[in-house]
């Protein structure tokens, strides 16, 4: 039976308990048919083995063209979420369109340039933390917001940078990032932010266009007039990525189109946005999500304050239990395919239940939701994609939480949580709390 056939799962658009709705879909089925903010229908999948079969199945692509509901005109054009699943960057691109808007950015974020960005990341860290020792709040044992002073500057402050983002203008982008996937927004504050940001990041590639610097911005404005012939040289061996050289998704050979030489001025600020607010936003939540999961699982943090677990451990555990991203749409059927039991017509969105997957008994053992450093390949999560639409950003991300993390631990050792329950940053699609309140040290509060 097809999405119109089907009773659908009302989503919760502010995202109160992501968790406990992940546990009600899984419940509910491996595939879930699923309503979305604006009456937009999809299937949802709940169960991590399945989800990683559509990551790689060429029957599913990213493309928005392919969605037909879309394409007959039954989904609002004012959607709140249509600029997120309609921007032209390489997660909606397939076979040689994807290649052409990967590989410039894969080869200038290679894994060499990340792990030159350590002492920096370093540095930011310790600059943020000697700002919060110098708190008032600090002496007083009183709360403090975790994400206002150290997880959310530190990812946007690197990422600007690496990016070429100038300080005074970071704020305005940090601001605006944030509110476009505000799923709680009106059609008009969507349209408004999205047209917003793509102004600041116009205005941003015309000065490095002008005056080149050594950021990735500059990269970018310069990979647009890369030939044919180099946009097709291969980078997964340095980034540890993957690519597809010679075919498309479907198996045929690639036919570059007529602008398979360049990135469009379009796909150029759309790649960039992409950058910029995955780049950072993930990290912010990854961060958050780790110290509270810390701080509620105390022999967890003593096993790695004595180190008998890394803390690249937690940082994986974190990202497989409580994950930044709770639901990425979408994947669209190429033709009808039988997922799951599941008859998934041609044209029919699949949205992929991160939150659900990290907690999938059948992928993580009947103690999938405990929380659980101890437990073995921590890293058998989904969390940053799989195949090739892999995060280009993932080693980045792992940089600045295996650094932030411990840091902040022995800096302030008697870190404690200043509030039960902090409210969920209002999201369908972020799994993170709108802020961290944490006592430094000094009088515990009882969370």
């Amino acid at each position: 039976m097809s999405l119109a056939a089907v009773p659908l799962f009302l989503l919760d658009p502010l995202g109160q308990d992501h968790h406990a709705e992940g546990a009600r879909l899984r419940a509910e089925g491996p595939v879930v048919a699923v309503e979305m903010p604006g009456g937009v229908a999809a299937w949802l999948v709940t169960r991590q083995e399945i989800g990683r079969q559509v990551l790689a199945d060429a029957r599913f692509a990213k493309d928005p063209a392919l969605w037909g509901a879309w394409r007959r005109g039954e989904v609002a054009a004012d959607w709140p979420l249509a600029p997120l699943v309609t921007m032209q960057n390489m997660t909606t691109a397939t076979g040689a369109d994807h290649r052409r808007l990967r590989t410039p950015l894969a080869r200038a974020f290679t894994a060499r340039r990340v792990r030159d960005l350590e002492p920096r990341v370093t540095a930011l860290t310790d600059e943020l933390l000697d700002g919060m020792a110098q708190l008032p709040a600090r002496a007083a044992g009183e709360p403090v917001d975790l994400r206002a002073c150290f997880a959310h500057p530190l990812p946007i402050r690197v990422i600007c940078e690496l990016f070429g983002v100038p300080a005074d203008r970071a704020p305005r982008v940090r601001a605006l990032c944030a509110a476009l996937f505000g799923t709680a927004a009106s059609p008009e504050e969507a349209a408004a932010t999205h047209a917003a940001l793509r102004e600041a990041l116009a205005e941003l590639i015309e000065e490095r266009r002008a005056r080149p610097g050594g950021d990735l911005t500059t990269a970018l404005v310069a990979a647009r007039n890369a030939t044919a012939s180099e946009t097709g040289t291969g980078t997964g061996a340095e980034t540890g990525t993957t690519t597809d050289e010679t075919t498309t998704e479907t198996g045929a050979t690639a036919q570059p189109g007529p602008s398979a030489s360049e990135l469009s001025a379009s796909e150029l600020v759309d790649t960039l946005m992409l950058m910029l607010v995955a780049g950072h936003e993930t990290t912010v939540s990854l961060l958050l999500n780790a110290v509270r999961a810390l701080l509620t699982h105390p022999a967890q943090l003593e096993l790695l304050r004595r180190g008998r677990h890394s803390w690249a451990a937690a940082v994986e555990e974190t990202l497989r239990w409580d994950p930044p991203v709770a639901n990425l749409p979408f994947r669209y059927a190429r033709c009808d395919v039988d997922l799951a039991g599941r008859a998934v017509r041609e044209g029919e969105p699949v949205l992929l239940g991160y939150t659900s997957f990290g907690r999938d008994a059948e992928q993580h053992g009947p103690d999938a939701d405990e929380f659980d450093l101890t437990r073995g390949d921590t890293r058998q999560h989904v969390t940053f994609g799989h195949g090739i639409h892999h995060c280009l950003g993932a080693p980045l991300a792992r940089l600045e939480a295996t650094t932030a993390l411990p840091a902040l631990f022995a800096r302030f050792p008697d870190l404690s949580l200043g509030q039960a329950a902090p409210a969920p940053l209002p999201s369908l699609l972020f799994n993170s709390v709108r802020s961290l309140p944490v006592v430094l040290e000094g009088a515990r509060r009882d969370p």
